[in-house]
């Protein structure tokens, strides 16, 4: 399923959604976290807990800023998750 006109705030997905079984085309959803992520050639996969979400860059309703550095996590070998989701893991499982 994709996202269009979306953002990442506080490591949860909020766009309007495209090819869901659950919602119609359009509507404005709020995802549960985003555990991880990669990116390549303009598409982001975002995979939550229950979903996996295609998020094309161009579609970004952010700051140029904002999708600069999701990229740059993105396409990091060793941070193929956000900041965020690397604190909450560490916080939950002191073992990481």
């Amino acid at each position: 399923m994709r996202l269009a006109k979306w953002i990442m705030l506080n490591n949860e997905l909020i766009g309007e959604v495209l090819g869901s079984e659950r919602y119609e085309d359009g509507t404005l959803i709020h995802t549960s976290a985003v555990v991880t992520m990669a990116y390549d050639d303009g598409l982001f996969l975002m995979r939550t807990g229950n979903s996996i979400y295609e998020c094309l860059a161009r579609d970004f309703a952010g700051k140029e800023t904002e999708l600069e550095m999701l990229i740059a996590n993105a396409q990091s070998s060793e941070r193929q998750t956000t900041e965020q989701i690397h604190i909450n893991m560490a916080e939950e499982h002191p073992e990481v």
